[in-house]
């Protein structure tokens, strides 16, 4: 097959800070304030500074500055400090592309060779290997497939799209061949952030003759363990009185002195983008959300709306590399459980062709979802605090 040409720039750089707003005024959550100020106390926007810039657009921290009782100033630079570190470092420890010491570029260009990895890169593989989740081993697909998002119109889409490309097709399915089998590819976790990521020679020789990778992105994923580690750093450091947020759906209210919050759910009404309902509730609070559709038109970068109407979503399948059939939005939550947890609990769910009752398996793990569906608002417990439902949406428990 030909080699498909691809962009090489980090997602992170591609993304307006001005749309990173707009996506989280419409799609995360909301504070009980009428707005977010300048002022030296109150909720603030934490900007970090530049040694975490490669990453910064995809991210929001929000802080209750002065509300620890720790003067504001003061604790406005300790905050930022400690999120510029945190992010810098995250993100760099799951940079599939750009290499650093230990991370995820440096496995991918080290097949076969027992290796220490950053921490944060360790903790984020044994989490997905306690799943059983093998979705990262598409990451040459991946590496394609996310070129449709930067597609100017339709006529662009054939380059990059399995649905519409039969060698491409063909290609794709090979890969997650590849990728689901463990003789082929696996990483081999041994301990004190050690790891071997085992590739075989057929499996190797396929990627150097199409001229594709890299071998293991978390891709979709990868945006939940950035949440958990920078909300885990700041929390470590005694930071507790914001929120952070991803572009792509995923937030860590860190508490925030028992505040109210609200977390908007958003459905497709006759092919119309609406907010189905409103989640209230205490911190603190882990969020992952999963859509096919965009709430705004600057999600781009995660959506693709086609001339015909129809969305191109970033879900491939390991069955085939195609994308997945799945609910239409899910909206999970726990209040002790993190992102990356839950996002792994329900990534089969929201997958499983649409099949909305399967969130009943969500029961008694700690984590609650909302669903719309077939006219109902679907809830795994009916006790959620849920306002502001759409009307002639119902409220319905999946059993």
């Amino acid at each position: 097959m030909e080699s498909v040409e691809v962009s090489d720039k980090h997602i992170g750089l591609r993304v307006a800070a001005t749309v990173i707003m707009l996506i989280i005024a419409v799609s995360a959550l909301t504070y009980g304030i009428s707005a977010l100020t300048a002022a030296d106390k109150g909720w603030q926007t934490i900007s970090p500074a530049s040694g975490a810039s490669d990453y910064a657009s995809e991210f929001l921290l929000t802080y209750n500055v002065g509300a620890s009782g720790v003067p504001s100033k003061s604790e406005s630079r300790s905050v930022k400090a400690a999120y510029t570190d945190a992010l810098a470092k995250a993100g760099r420890a799951l940079d599939p592309n750009n290499v650093y010491e230990g991370n995820l570029a440096s496995l991918n260009e080290s097949p076969n060779t027992v290796m220490t990895l950053d921490p944060a890169l360790y903790a984020a593989l044994e989490k997905l290997q306690t799943f059983g989740d093998r979705t990262a081993f598409l990451g040459p697909a991946f590496h394609i497939y996310d070129n449709i998002f930067q597609c100017a119109g339709d006529h662009e889409l054939e380059g990059y799209d399995p649905e519409q490309n039969e060698q491409l097709r063909d290609l794709f399915a090979k890969i997650a061949a590849f990728a689901s089998d463990s003789e082929s590819v696996d990483i081999r976790l041994l301990g004190d952030d050690r790891a071997e990521l085992a590739v075989s020679d057929e499996y190797l020789s396929f990627l150097a003759e199409e001229e594709i990778g890299p071998i293991v992105d978390l891709y979709w994923m990868r945006n939940a363990f950035i949440v958990d580690a920078v909300s885990d750093a700041l929390t470590g450091a005694g930071f507790t009185c914001g929120v952070v947020t991803s572009a792509d759906g995923y937030a860590r209210n860190l508490g925030c002195n028992g505040e109210s919050f609200s977390l908007n759910v958003f459905s497709l009404q006759n092919g119309k983008v609406v907010e189905a309902g409103r989640l209230n509730y205490t911190g603190p609070l882990s969020v992952a959300s999963f859509r096919t559709f965009p709430v705004s038109n600057g999600e781009s970068w995660y959506y693709y709306v086609t001339e015909q109407g129809g969305t191109k979503h970033r879900y491939l399948s390991l069955r085939d590399g195609l994308p997945e059939e799945t609910l239409e939005s899910l909206t999970a939550v726990s209040d002790t459980l993190p992102c990356a947890e839950i996002m792994l609990r329900c990534a089969p769910l929201w997958s499983d062709g649409g099949d909305v009752q399967r969130l009943a398996e969500l029961t008694g793990t700690g984590v609650d979802a909302i669903s719309p569906r077939d006219g109902a608002l679907w809830v795994t417990d009916p006790e959620l605090d849920l306002t502001d439902v759409y009307a002639g949406l119902e409220v319905r428990e999946v059993k």
